[in-house]
């Protein structure tokens, strides 16, 4: 029980982002990763993911609107 509710209070924060299509989540994975981030798809469609650091999510912001300005992603996010 304890692995679960930890689960789910890490998975509260972060921040949810909208993808424009599915084959973006790969890329943005990889990318993120590298800067020590976790994506994880949170609709069956993989076009909402929530991008989850033990950072604050002010940091992972800033990494995120990199990497995605970097890929050329243009994402929806919050």
């Amino acid at each position: 029980e304890w692995a679960e509710t930890y689960r789910r209070a890490r998975i509260s924060r972060g921040l949810m982002v909208q993808l424009s299509h599915a084959g973006e989540l790969e890329r943005l994975s990889e990318a993120l990763a590298a800067q020590g981030l976790t994506v994880e798809p949170v609709s069956n469609d993989r076009l909402f993911v929530r991008v989850i650091s033990e950072d604050r999510d002010e940091a992972t912001a800033r990494v995120l609107r990199t990497v995605l300005s970097d890929l050329g992603i243009a994402a929806r996010w919050g």
